[in-house]
């Protein structure tokens, strides 16, 4: 884990307590290409929280929501893409610009 990714954690309010800490770190594993965990793993909610006091804009929580979205869906098919584009009611080439932006 990269030194700056301890203090972001270590800093933010933890409203969810250690469900949302536990919940977060699995996203960060999931989400992160490679072994190592940076700054750039870390939820943008937690990191905009430490950055401006201010725990993100619209858009960001948007796309935060969608990602855990997506993600509870992949890992109820059991990471079988096309279920969980089936769960989401995706199809075609929704499917494929739906998952785009985590490749």
């Amino acid at each position: 884990m990269d030194e700056t990714v301890f203090p972001l954690l270590e800093t933010y309010l933890w409203p969810g307590n250690a469900r949302e800490l536990r919940n977060a770190v699995e996203r960060m594993a999931i989400l992160t290409p490679g072994e190592r965990l940076t700054r750039d793993s870390v939820p943008v909610e937690i990191r905009m929280q430490r950055e401006t006091g201010v725990k993100s804009t619209i858009q960001e929580a948007r796309e935060s929501a969608e990602r855990e979205h997506v993600l509870r869906a992949l890992e109820e098919s059991n990471w079988n893409v096309s279920g969980a584009a089936r769960a989401l009611g995706w199809s075609g080439p929704t499917c494929t610009s739906g998952f785009a932006p985590w490749d």
